[in-house]
């Protein structure tokens, strides 16, 4: 994610600086980095819950409308997807 860190570890990779998904092994883990990307670097959001019929879209009251309708449009492109 970070370019500075990158050059300090001699990484070399296409996705430095320019990542667009996170994957995360669970739920806990998943909210503690949104939340930090989030609050710490003023990141923007919208997501879904896949591997169920449907898309879900869990969402915290606290959310922004911005973040809840960008989860909402992804969870119509995924399902608009799956339709074909």
């Amino acid at each position: 994610m970070s370019k500075f860190a990158a050059e300090r570890k001699n990484i070399k990779s296409p996705i430095v600086e320019d990542t667009d998904i996170f994957i995360a092994p669970n739920i806990e883990a998943a909210n503690i980095l949104y939340r930090s990307i989030l609050y710490f670097a003023k990141g923007e959001s919208g997501g879904i819950v896949v591997g169920a019929k449907v898309p879900l879209i869990l969402l915290s009251r606290a959310e922004t409308p911005e973040t809840k309708l960008r989860s909402i449009a992804i969870g119509l492109l995924v399902v608009k997807k799956e339709k074909g």
